[in-house]
């Protein structure tokens, strides 16, 4: 039976939400050299909000003229109404004020509306742009994070890897966007080697080049990363000979990279040296004294440490947390929750954060939102090298999960939800209605 898809009557309508949300990606790649190196207010990051917010309606209007199964993106949607859902009911349940609400809200839900937007409304050739943007900030940022590590005085006390984003800069926490960038060109670098799309000398000036900027920004989740990188692009490609030799020269970047680390980074500390090794990362990551040593919270821990301490006398907050935006930190206001405990730095790491506000059940559906969106990109119907390329960044986003608060920061959140919508996109393009892929990225 043939799927009749029906056409969007207002034409101009979906290229102007197209343009609008392109112009939005532009605008929160742009507005945090305006806001931390112009130092203009930092009002302008909500007018990405309204932009997005925008868009979305125009998105909803749209959705509900168009055939769903354009896309079959039921179950993602319905797995963020659902997390959207827990969040909501718990902040009425706990009585979180209508401020922090809204808030957490804003912060949270503001990346599914532009997921949902993007499945709308982009075309593939609108990834194509923004994955050669990508590019260019890759390669822009090399010589920055060299200058912003080691010419520029920072104030006595300041954790100089933080503030080196090469591309981003200035600001606590600028290595985050950073490590998207690395991410997102390493793994579609990678792909092209073993499609054999470019030469053995442009994959390894690549991969030394992320090296060198991870170094320069105290990236030391990198290394693991890359490697992630490496071996799953390996696999899915199933080029054996290639992938083994591959894989050992990768290994010797990582090895030689990381004795530069430590010598860069380390200043002689032992201690420093040993967080390089296996053990020591481990050890790093789940010591009890907390990511801090001062006995605050630690990323693979820090789950269990609420659960077992401060929730355990609750059933239905280990479920559903406190509520959305009870957790919630500004300039304008903080939450009840933040004052009290923000010395256990749970607003550090996103898993944390989740689970405080919504529980083991919110942990459990925005994990499953990744799960079935790496799924969809492994369907028999994707380019092969675009499933390769979707199909290792939701991993490493499940990694950035745990890891930071990446899926949430509008520096780095907005391309990684855009990789997310990549399969959706995709296989919209598909349909015989619809004009064929073109310009593919890879």
């Amino acid at each position: 039976m043939n799927i009749v898809i029906k056409k969007i009557p207002l034409r101009g309508t979906s290229k102007m939400a197209s343009l609008t949300l392109m112009v939005l990606w532009w605008y929160m790649l742009i507005s945090p050299i305006l806001i931390y190196w112009m130092q203009m207010p930092r009002v302008l990051l909500y007018i990405g909000d309204v932009i997005n917010f925008f868009v979305f309606l125009l998105a909803l209007v749209s959705y509900n003229k168009i055939s769903v199964k354009r896309f079959h993106a039921e179950k993602i949607l319905l797995l963020m109404l659902l997390f959207s859902f827990v969040g909501i009911l718990s902040a009425i349940i706990n009585q979180i004020s209508v401020i922090t609400l809204i808030w957490g809200i804003r912060s949270q839900l503001r990346f599914f509306a532009f997921f949902f937007s993007c499945i709308v409304f982009l075309k593939m050739k609108d990834v194509n742009i923004v994955l050669n943007v990508v590019k260019l900030l890759f390669w822009i940022s090399l010589p920055l994070t060299i200058i912003e590590a080691y010419f520029v005085t920072y104030p006595a006390g300041t954790i100089i890897g933080d503030m080196v984003g090469g591309f981003y800069y200035n600001f606590s926490g600028s290595n985050l966007p950073l490590n998207a960038i690395l991410l997102v060109e390493v793994t579609g670098v990678t792909i092209k080697y073993f499609t054999k799309n470019i030469k053995i000398s442009t994959f390894l000036l690549t991969c030394a080049a992320a090296m060198v900027m991870a170094t320069m920004a105290e990236l030391k989740v990198y290394f693991i990363e890359f490697a992630v990188i490496i071996i799953l692009c390996a696999i899915w490609s199933k080029v054996l000979l290639k992938g083994v030799i591959t894989i050992a020269l990768s290994f010797v970047i990582i090895i030689v990279t990381a004795t530069m680390f430590t010598t860069f980074n380390g200043n002689g500390s032992s201690s420093y040296n040993e967080v390089m090794t296996v053990q020591g990362f481990i050890e790093y990551a789940t010591r009890d004294s907390g990511y801090d040593g001062v006995g605050d919270l630690n990323r693979l821990t820090g789950i269990r440490t609420l659960r077992e301490n401060l929730f355990r006398d609750s059933a239905i907050t280990r479920a559903i947390g406190i509520g959305m935006g009870g957790g919630e930190y500004t300039n304008f206001f903080v939450s009840d929750f933040y004052k009290q405990y923000n010395w256990l730095h749970y607003q550090w790491f996103q898993a944390i954060w989740t689970y405080v506000e919504t529980g083991t059940v919110g942990i459990v559906v925005f994990v499953m939102i990744f799960f079935v969106a790496f799924r969809k990109s492994r369907k028999d119907t994707m380019d092969f090298s675009i499933s390769n390329f979707v199909s290792v960044m939701i991993i490493e986003m499940v990694v950035l999960f745990f890891y930071n608060t990446s899926l949430r920061a509008e520096t780095a959140g907005f391309l990684l939800y855009l990789i997310i919508a990549i399969p959706y996109i995709y296989e919209k393009e598909q349909q015989p209605s619809i004009n064929k892929l073109t310009n593919s990225i890879f």
